[in-house]
Parts: C-alpha cells; sequence; structure tokens
C-alpha cells in the first residue's frame, strides 16, 4: 500500500497538512533555528544576574559633626521630605560621626528610575542644611556588574602603590570594551595643616581664621558673564587647591606694611592620606584592588578577554620594579565553566536518547528525535531575546534542568509513530495516527508542567528577578517541544521505514543484530523477573 493511499484514509487537519507537507515541516524548523541562533548574538553573557535591591540610597557628608547632630539636621529633614514620595515602603537611616546614611526602601512593582528623580527632587527642595554639609548623594543600590578584580601588590610606598593603580584604572577605562574601573582599598588622600598653639596667640589668629582662610582661597567660584555681539563669555574664578606647595602659599594675614604672612610660614602642611584604620595585604605585601565593571549590554566574556589582552601586552612589559599584579577574580571563567557544563550535559543528554531510541527502534527515529531536542534548546533563545533574559549561571543551569522535562514529549510522539508503522500501517498515515492519538494527553501534559512553573513568574523582589529564567525558559521549551512533536516530527517521520524492511549493508545489519539482542534479552526480563515481581 502507497503512502498516499494511506493518507486519503486520515481526516484533514494541521497534523495531517503538516505530516504531508515535509517542506511546511522543514520551513518551521528552520524558522525555530534562525530565530534561536540570530537571538544568541543580541543575547548578555554575564556570571551571576543583576539583582535589584528596590532602594535607594542618600549620603550626605558633613565632617566633623557628631551623630546627634547629623540625625537632628541631616536625617530628619531628609526623612520629612522623602517620606511623602509615591511607592515609598520603608525609611531606615543611620547617623555616624560625620556623615548620613538614608535607605529608602521602595515597593516592588516601583519604577526605580523615577524613584530616584523623585528622591534627588525631594533633596533639592530641602534649604535648610548645615552650611559645612555637602551635596547628597542618590543612587540605585544593586549588586554591581563586576567583571574582574584585580590586586596591585608590591614592596613600595602607599603613594607609589596608589599612583600606580590610578594608572592602571585610566588605561583600562581607555579600553573601548570597558565602561567603567574603579580602584580600591587605599586610603584618599589628605592634606593637613597643623598650626603651633604659640604662633596662634602670637599673631592673635584663632583656628576658624586659619580654616576660613582656607576654605576662601581654595575653590571655584562662577563670576557672571559678559554678552558681546557675536557670543556670551562665561567668567569663573579658578582658584582651587591641589598640592601642598599651593597650600603653603594661601596668605593667612596681610601687615598694615603689605607684608605678608602665608600658611607655609606658621604651620606645617603634610600632603599624606587620611587617618583611617584600611589595611589590604597580598602575600605579605601593601596591595590595592582594582575592579572593572561592565554596562548591561557589555558581554562578560568580552570585557574579561580584553581586560586580559592588555594586561599581558601592554601593562606587565612596563611594570615598575617592585611592583605586581594578580588576578583576584574573573567572573568569566565561571560563565565559561557553565557554559561548558551545560554543553557537556545537553551532548551527553542527546546521546543517551539517541542510543536508547536507536536500540529498540530505529536509528532514523533516533536522529530525528535527537534533532528535535536540539531545535526546542535554540529556539529557547529566542525566547530568552524576548523577556530580557541573560544568559548567566542561573539560565544554564535552567538549561541543564530542563533535558529531561522536554525530551518526553518527542520520544512519545515518536515511540506511537514507530509502533503504528510496525503494525504495517502506510508510512504517513502511521505518523498521522501516531500523532493524533497522544495529542491531546501530551498537550495536557505540557500545560499541566506549565501551570506548575507559572507562579514562580510571580515571585516578587530581587529573588523574583533572579530566579525569573526557571520560569520562562522552561514554559518557552515545553511550548517549543510541543509544537516540534506534533507539527515537525511527524513530517520527518512520515518516511519510516516498515516490518518488511530488510537491511542491505554491513551497517544496518550490524544494528539489526543489537536490536534484536536488546529485544530478546528485555522480552526475558519482562516475561520473567519483572512479571514475577508484579505477581508478587
Amino acid at each position: 500500500m502507497s503512502d498516499g493511499s494511506g493518507m486519503h484514509q486520515e481526516a484533514p487537519g494541521p497534523i495531517a497538512w503538516m505530516a504531508s507537507n515535509s517542506v511546511a515541516a522543514n520551513l518551521l524548523m528552520f524558522g525555530i533555528l534562525v530565530a534561536g541562533l540570530v537571538s544568541l548574538t543580541g543575547l548578555v553573557r554575564e556570571a551571576w544576574p543583576v539583582m535589584p535591591f528596590n532602594t535607594v540610597g542618600i549620603v550626605v557628608s558633613w565632617p566633623g559633626a557628631n551623630p546627634a547632630e547629623v540625625e537632628e539636621s541631616i536625617i530628619v529633614k531628609i526623612e520629612e521630605h522623602v517620606s511623602g514620595i509615591e511607592d515609598v515602603n520603608k525609611l531606615r537611616s543611620v547617623a555616624a560621626p560625620g556623615i548620613a546614611s538614608v535607605l529608602v526602601e521602595m515597593k516592588t512593582s516601583a519604577d526605580m528610575a523615577k524613584a530616584v528623580d523623585d528622591v534627588e527632587s525631594a533633596l533639592a527642595r530641602i534649604q535648610t542644611f548645615p552650611a559645612g554639609a555637602d551635596r547628597p548623594e542618590v543612587r540605585e543600590l544593586n549588586n554591581s556588574r563586576s567583571v574582574m578584580r584585580l590586586i596591585v601588590h608590591g614592596d613600595v610606598t602607599e603613594r607609589s602603590l596608589k599612583e600606580f593603580a590610578e594608572q592602571l584604572e585610566d588605561s583600562l577605562t581607555a579600553l573601548p570594551e570597558v565602561s567603567r574601573v574603579a580602584a580600591s582599598g587605599v586610603r584618599d588622600y589628605e592634606i593637613s595643616v597643623e598650626v603651633p598653639l604659640h604662633r596662634l596667640r602670637a599673631l592673635d589668629l584663632s583656628l576658624d581664621d586659619i580654616a576660613a582662610a582656607i576654605r576662601d582661597s581654595s575653590l571655584d567660584l562662577p563670576a557672571g558673564s559678559i554678552d558681546t555681539r557675536e557670543s556670551q563669555v562665561r567668567l569663573r574664578t579658578l582658584g582651587q587647591r591641589y598640592t601642598q606647595h599651593e597650600f603653603e602659599e594661601i596668605v593667612v594675614l596681610v601687615r598694615d606694611d603689605g607684608a605678608m604672612l602665608r600658611l607655609g610660614d606658621i604651620a606645617t602642611v603634610r600632603d599624606a592620606f587620611q587617618e583611617t584604620d584600611l589595611i589590604v595585604r597580598h602575600q605579605g605585601q601593601p596591595a590595592v584592588f582594582v575592579e572593572v565593571f561592565r554596562s548591561e549590554t557589555e558581554q562578560v566574556v568580552t570585557v574579561a578577554d580584553a581586560v586580559r589582552e592588555h594586561l599581558a601586552n601592554v601593562v606587565e612589559p612596563s611594570l615598575p620594579e617592585g611592583i605586581g599584579y594578580a588576578v583576584w577574580n574573573d567572573d568569566s571563567l565561571q560563565y565559561s565553566e557553565r557554559a561548558e557544563l551545560l554543553l557537556k550535559n545537553g551532548s551527553i543528554g542527546l546521546l543517551l536518547v539517541f542510543l536508547a531510541l536507536a536500540l529498540f527502534l530505529q536509528i532514523r527515529l533516533a536522529l530525528w528525535v535527537s534533532l528535535g531536542l536540539a531545535v526546542t534548546f535554540i529556539g529557547a533563545l529566542a525566547v530568552m531575546l524576548a523577556f530580557d533574559i541573560t544568559i548567566s549561571a542561573i539560565s544554564l543551569f535552567v538549561f541543564v534542568l530542563a533535558i529531561g522535562i522536554i525530551v518526553d514529549d518527542a520520544i512519545i510522539v515518536a515511540e506511537n509513530i514507530h509502533r503504528e508503522r510496525m503494525r504495517g500501517t502506510p508510512a504517513l498515515a502511521a505518523a498521522i495516527r501516531g500523532a493524533r492519538r497522544v495529542r491531546l494527553p501530551l498537550t495536557f501534559a505540557v500545560l499541566t508542567s506549565i501551570a506548575a512553573f507559572i507562579p514562580l513568574l510571580f515571585i516578587p523582589g530581587g529573588i523574583g528577578v533572579i530566579w525569573k529564567p526557571l520560569p520562562v525558559i522552561v514554559i518557552g521549551m515545553l511550548l517549543i517541544s510541543l509544537v516540534e512533536s506534533l507539527f515537525i516530527l511527524p513530517g520527518h517521520l512520515s518516511h519510516l521505514l516498515g516490518p518488511e524492511a530488510r537491511p542491505v549493508n554491513i551497517v544496518e545489519r550490524f544494528f539489526a543484530a543489537v536490536q534484536g539482542a536488546v529485544e530478546i534479552g528485555l522480552q526475558r526480563f519482562t516475561e520473567g523477573p519483572l512479571h514475577r515481581a508484579l505477581v508478587f
């Protein structure tokens, strides 16, 4: 009986149409493959997804103030103006010597970009901050996208180590692949001025007079503008002091006879570091951290490769004597390890599926089922791009987890088609009947699995963002697997060999012999130990 005669006996429908039109089935398969491969180029790769804390941080420095003054003059005013902002959930404040810190926790549904703007607008309305307080610093809190952390170390002075770390920071920032680099673990520069008490008394001056002279002589001020016929010229007084010598030249007192008393004449000016309890050591030597970050659109592997190449070709040949560096942490290695694990596990899974089907069914059937699993994996990449899911440790873990979930769909359909074909049904009719027989239970099985993962889409807060890839990828793969099993696989299996087929070459005879031995062994097991166990 021909395949065509079998087709006329089958009722029309989408499964029958796709099974009898192999071109349409192949076009659908290639469409899924192209969508997935094209999406791969646009997916962001990162070691760990960024978790938003839904919190806006506010920091205000007020040097010299005690915690009580900080609370009364800064924190109370910030809380009064910020508490009325829409979607504010909780305020947490800390008053410390010389600094105020306020954390504004927003609701999980809040737009964080708008929340930051609202907080900045609220702070701008506060006109009664203390005169010595710095401008408030406002930023959204999250686990920043760190790619690589370097540690610069050496048996040299703290200043030499910091200067080299800053040079390294500048050279790495200049790379087109790198967006931001920050040095940490070293004290900030500080100009200290020490004036003996007997000199202050001799000149009838106080520390406040010295501080006022320094403050008035070390600042940049706008001085208005001059309108000309062609343009407007802006005027600005540049007087900010930075070095020890510049501070020593500040005029503290002018005598009646015109003689000027400079700060360096009466005080000891030191250009050193802040007095803080900060100690960083690596292999017993002073050290500084240099951390490389990436933006939302930059790839972790691209950034890390650019940094490693720059270190090997530019930095290492020009290292100053006594200074070395080491890679303290590299997130790209974690990403690469997980990607290799996915490829390894995916390959092993496809191989085991192929071997199992080849031993019990047919090699051609095993090949098409394995290809269908690969199509499902690649098609899931398009789902990830559509839902803004990155390739990270979480999403790679989900792919490994999903191998055992999606493999059932194709195997169920393929086994039913094979069984129908072994009964003598023409190939095309067997493909249609086998797929139709299981379409309802298979569809409801997929929908049941989807229903189990849907609640994970509504986990609130940062944890919900971290685990968002789990339901999105699994649901996407289940739907693609269902489409592939019911509308693509029957078209590929509409040419299966029937029970009358005989092996024609040595390869087919080998597999036929193996299948025969496996079938005999399985039959003995089911009729023997398994049957006795079931009866018991």
